[in-house]
């Protein structure tokens, strides 16, 4: 019984720490100031509640709520243990990174890039090695991202 309390405990550490590690980036593309009309978002929504780190909240996806994402800022709450819970950073510039979770269980931070769709400034992508994920973007203020997948992924 000791070794799995020394696990949790472990297994809390680092999940703390990823949750309190702050998003990359400065604001500034290349020292320029960034320009929010190129990452423009749907009206009525500011785009600049995005950049922030967010964590899948999945606990609240439940009824009307289950077919949408819902994530919360990483120091909004302690999220239930679980063996993995996807997170995303997103820059103003831009970039973001993801949570992957590693075959050997080891989790980590890749890099990405995001951007709302030029036809539809409603849906969020992004893309990571090559693959793009896009999301409606149905709620997003400083306090909860909800998003709802757009099939199929463009």
């Amino acid at each position: 019984m000791k070794v799995n309390l020394k696990i949790f405990v472990l297994f809390l550490t680092i999940t703390t720490a990823f949750a309190e590690s702050p998003p990359k980036g400065n604001g500034l593309n290349n020292g320029k100031a960034v320009d929010e009309k190129e990452h423009a978002a749907p009206e009525g929504v500011e785009i600049k509640n995005l950049w922030q780190h967010w964590v899948h909240s999945r606990e609240e996806e439940k009824g009307s709520n289950a077919k949408e994402k819902i994530f919360r800022p990483a120091k909004s709450k302690v999220f239930p243990p679980s063996r993995f819970r996807m997170a995303y950073r997103f820059s103003p510039d831009g970039n973001c990174e993801s949570m992957f979770l590693h075959p050997t269980d080891r989790h980590g931070f890749k890099p990405g890039k995001w951007e709302i769709d030029e036809s539809d400034k409603t849906v969020l992508k992004i893309i990571d090695e090559g693959k793009t994920l896009s999301f409606r973007i149905v709620e997003l203020s400083k306090d909860v991202l909800r998003l709802a997948p757009v099939e199929p992924n463009r």
